[in-house]
């Protein structure tokens, strides 16, 4: 009798409901420092220049309207509040979503929950990710409606959902750009609309269902808006900052023989640049011998990356004197746009080579936390982590002949998984915050395959 009572209790759905609202508030709102947390780059956030607006705008415009509604001296906690509410709804969204659809019981809830508040808890102890003053706080949020709608729109077969996930794409681009990751992986998703609702089946009826009319609009929609808004709201190009992007790693690969390349003044700039990266040890020769280990390179293309402009600059200042120095602003970027893309064309094997080396810490950091005591040993788990993910989604699909449902979000998630984690490395790199967008979709989606197998079992034995 006790344990039917405790039983009742379990799966109360007021339980339930406090239980997921405690556990949201002291998750987003207690742990860690108690209030906005201010990091490196969070006063450039606050008090943007022309150039950090061209990467961050949706952000950067959500702090200012903030800082104008909530005045000085209050706007801080109110976006520390903004983030943990819109981070609390959007979980709670997602768990309730996935739980109804497949059925689950109120304990299974609390498992997805715990799964999809995962990827805010990476840099705890210290802080949750809606405490900072930084990109992520919002953009976790976005890209979780994202996912979620891009599940709905396979799982119930409606691709009108498709109109939500390019409008989502749109602002999570607009809200960091190196986002842009969500055209590629959106453009592949309505890729598998079409294959699936035309190639399969053009030879079943002549005219095109309204499903795919709406997908052909959104997609010409998404690039066309994709397009003009970027474009609109930063007013800059995209190679100027793709070329900044990779600037850190192509100076690791500089030779003092390059400087043939170039004449005049860009010869010398060229000289100052490699003086500097072969001064600081930063160059490849030499630390090539501990080149498996990623984040150690890394280290190295933030330090020539954040000195290639300051260093261009300073050779105008020191050659025209620092009273010219604005007439030399967009001299100083042209300069380092056709350094850098120069070099690369020189040596993109070796870019290639790097980039493969950098790789393993963008699939590693997707669905692993690294603490630095294990960082290696993290490899090896992750290595079974991604094997036993594949061996799941043989047995789900191949052997047990479970429901497809069941591997839709597994499916979705490796696809922005891999799109993030390949192009992240190969323009930036892959660091912890960079990819830890699909981190709780992952475990999440296990949940969900773990499900579809047990449950396809016991009907198996039912039957027999």
């Amino acid at each position: 009798m006790e344990r039917l009572y405790w039983r009742r209790i379990i799966n109360s759905k007021i339980s339930y409901g406090t239980v997921i609202a405690v556990i949201g508030i002291v998750y987003f709102f207690t742990l860690g420092d108690n209030g906005p947390y201010l990091m490196r780059d969070s006063e450039a956030f606050l008090n943007p220049t022309p150039a950090l607006l061209q990467s961050y705008w949706l952000y950067t415009n959500f702090l200012q309207v903030c800082k104008y509604v909530f005045g000085q001296k209050f706007f801080l906690e109110a976006i520390f509040i903004l983030q943990g509410i819109l981070a609390l709804i959007t979980s709670v969204w997602v768990t309730e979503y996935f739980r109804k659809y497949f059925s689950m019981g109120y304990l299974s809830g609390l498992l997805v929950y715990i799964c999809v508040l995962l990827p805010y808890g990476y840099s705890l102890p210290e802080n949750v990710v809606t405490h900072h003053i930084m990109t992520e706080a919002l953009s976790i949020p976005l890209f979780y409606i994202c996912l979620l709608f891009s599940c709905k729109t396979f799982l119930e077969e409606n691709y009108y959902y498709m109109i939500i996930v390019t409008l989502m794409g749109i602002l999570l681009i607009l809200s960091r750009s190196q986002l842009l990751i969500c055209v590629p992986a959106i453009a592949f998703l309505f890729a598998i609309i079409f294959v699936k609702e035309s190639v399969f089946r053009i030879a079943d009826r002549i005219k095109v269902k309204r499903e795919i009319a709406v997908a052909f609009f959104t997609l010409f929609l998404s690039a066309f808006l994709t397009v003009l808004i970027y474009m609109t709201f930063t007013k800059t190009t995209i190679g100027s900052q793709l070329t900044a992007a990779i600037s850190g790693r192509v100076m690791c690969l500089m030779e003092y023989d390059d400087r043939e390349l170039f004449e005049g003044e860009t010869q010398e700039i060229y000289d100052a640049l490699f003086k500097n990266a072969d001064e600081g040890g930063h160059i490849e020769k030499y630390f090539r011998t501990d080149s498996w280990r990623s984040y150690d390179i890394a280290d190295h293309t933030n330090e020539n990356g954040k000195a290639c402009l300051p260093i261009i600059r300073e050779f105008y200042n020191e050659k025209y004197g620092e009273e010219n120095a604005g007439e030399y602003v967009l001299q100083s970027y042209y300069d380092r746009n056709y350094i850098i893309m120069t070099l690369f064309k020189n040596h993109i094997f070796d870019y290639a080579i790097m980039s493969i080396q950098l790789m393993t810490q963008s699939f590693v950091a997707s669905v692993f936390i690294q603490p630095d005591p294990i960082r290696n040993l993290c490899y090896i788990i992750t290595f079974f982590i991604y094997l036993g993910t594949i061996e799941a989604l043989y047995v789900t699909d191949r052997k047990m002949k479970v429901d497809k449902k069941y591997i839709v979000p597994m499916m979705i998630t490796l696809l922005f998984l891999t799109i993030n984690a390949v192009l992240t490395n190969i323009i930036f790199y892959g660091q912890q915050r960079y990819v830890i967008y699909t981190f709780g979709m992952f475990y999440l989606s296990w949940f969900i395959m773990v499900l579809g197998i047990y449950r396809s079992r016991k009907e198996q034995t039912e039957s027999e």
